[in-house]
């Protein structure tokens, strides 16, 4: 449909087009308005009344819009995604002479500003996602997470169970093959390091129930008497220089094992869970499902943490040694 006020060879093209977009719990509104050649300005804020209130704000940058561009009240061609503005607009046309409604955007400059708007509104909505994620990420930068690993070899299998339980309820388990049970409490120290080191965080404590491992990465004058560090022991140094390259403080500290501290007991009974299910050929879909009920158990127990550190255990005595200094 075209309600005609006053038409000339040249109107001026006019594009008002916007969008709402969900972020998380909330709704935003973004509004995009050219006229003619010139650059397209947009505006977005938060809603609280979502399309209704997006609506009255197309009405308000219209009459903005129309307001700043006199020059061309005599002639104006306008193309706008909002049925709301439109209808308006055909009631109240005697108000704005020379003006003139397009449902579509047809010939060769209102559909050039529809393009240059619409293009100006995605690339709007793209730097406001990225700096959302900025913010997101600095806000949350400098989090601490505790992890705790465990490790479980029976007699007579190669199999070796490992499992790192978190702070925040988040749990990893899976069995290597190796010969002894350091393999695979090392092992478990590098697999929560890479699976827990994540950008936003600051600080990342691991709690291994194994002397050796906390010796070795602790304490440089043991770990030179080594000479042929079993493979994931150097895999997990890489891990630790890798995190700490990108910024993580990475400390490892040592917990007595089976002494009650809630994150090793679950990281115990998720290791014994994932070396049973391999050294007894249980399946995939077997293990996992142990896991589940291991991890729901463990999200119960930690819900209401709301600072990890407690989750850190008492240095003081002889159940526990906390990270040396680098």
């Amino acid at each position: 449909m075209t309600i005609a006020i006053a038409e000339t060879s040249c109107p001026a093209p006019f594009v008002l087009h916007y969008e709402m977009v969900r972020r998380g719990s909330r709704y935003y509104g973004f509004i995009t308005s050219a006229v003619g050649e010139d650059t397209p300005t947009v505006v977005h804020q938060p809603l609280k009344n979502g399309k209704d209130e997006l609506e009255e704000l197309m009405v308000q940058q219209f009459r903005r819009c129309w307001d700043s561009h006199p020059e061309h009240h005599h002639s104006m061609v306008l193309y706008t995604t909002s049925p709301i503005l439109r209808k308006l607009l055909a009631e109240q046309h005697n108000l704005f002479p020379g003006l003139m409604l397009r449902s579509v955007a047809t010939g060769p400059a209102l559909t050039a500003t529809w393009s240059s708007a619409r293009a100006a509104l995605t690339d709007s909505i793209l730097r406001f996602d990225m700096q959302r994620e900025e913010h997101r990420r600095m806000s949350r930068k400098g989090q601490r997470m505790v992890v705790a690993t465990d490790a479980s070899k029976g007699t007579h299998s190669p199999a070796i169970g490992w499992a790192a339980a978190c702070s925040d309820g988040q749990l990893r388990s899976g069995s290597i093959h190796g010969n002894s049970i350091e393999e695979g409490e090392f092992h478990a120290v590098q697999r929560a390091i890479k699976n827990f080191a994540a950008p936003h965080l600051g600080i990342l404590d691991v709690l291994t129930d194994s002397l050796e491992v906390y010796r070795f990465i602790n304490l440089p004058h043991i770990r030179q008497r080594i000479d042929n560090p079993c493979k994931q022991a150097t895999a997990c140094l890489t891990a630790i220089d890798r995190a700490q390259r990108e910024g993580i403080v990475v400390n490892v500290h040592w917990v007595r094992g089976h002494n009650g501290h809630i994150l090793n007991d679950f990281a115990d009974r998720a290791a014994v869970n994932a070396r049973r299910c391999t050294q007894w050929k249980l399946g995939q879909a077997h293990s996992q499902s142990l896991e589940a009920g291991i991890r729901s158990d463990l999200r119960g127990e930690v819900r209401g943490v709301n600072n990890p550190v407690v989750l850190l255990p008492d240095f003081v005595g002889d159940d526990a040694r906390e990270a040396k200094a680098a």
